[in-house]
């Protein structure tokens, strides 16, 4: 190594580089066992944005700057996906929604009143949609059911769930769309 025999000065002089160059030592250090941390948290928990990484890497002993965490799960590509919105409702169809026929109303027997709702949920590769009836005075669930489409049949095989198990209700609401008044027993 020429070092030994001649002076760092004057071989950076010679390379035409400031001897500071050969002195700066990096500063960056093995990120290998933060990467492996990094990496088995992301697969115990893939929804972890840096933030709450950070937290669960310092929770584990490792002392860490979120933008270091930051910036490996950019380079092993482990950023969470933005959740995107999901239109649930849909007004604009060009139907007059139906009046709200228990707005004013309390049940004052089982089967009165059935109300009913749509929800989504988010399953691992796509959305699920539950359609769910409830008694209004018991606040029993008379029927339910789960699909993949946000269309009527989901409606209709609730209500058909229900039926099949339950006297018809008086009056039958549901979310504005499918409203209806049952015939009532003379």
């Amino acid at each position: 190594m020429l070092a030994a025999d001649y002076p760092i000065r004057r071989l950076c002089r010679w390379l035409d580089c400031p001897a500071s160059s050969y002195y700066l030592r990096s500063r960056r250090a093995d990120d290998t066992p933060l990467r492996r941390l990094i990496e088995h948290i992301a697969l115990e928990c893939p929804t972890y944005g840096y933030r709450r990484m950070t937290q669960e890497v310092r929770r584990r002993g490792m002392a860490v700057n979120p933008k270091r965490v930051q910036r490996i799960m950019q380079e092993e590509k482990l950023q969470v996906q933005v959740k995107r919105y999901v239109r649930t409702t849909y007004s604009a169809r060009g139907l007059a929604p139906y009046p709200n026929l228990v707005k004013r109303l309390t049940p004052s027997y089982p089967h009165q009143i059935w109300c009913g709702d749509i929800t989504y949920i988010r399953l691992p590769s796509e959305w699920g949609y539950l359609a769910v009836l409830m008694d209004l005075l018991t606040r029993g669930i008379r029927g339910w059911h789960l699909g993949r489409s946000l269309t009527e049949e989901l409606v209709y095989a609730a209500l058909e769930q229900s039926l099949a198990h339950h006297p018809a209700p008086q009056i039958h609401h549901f979310d504005q769309r499918v409203s209806s008044i049952w015939p009532t027993a003379t």
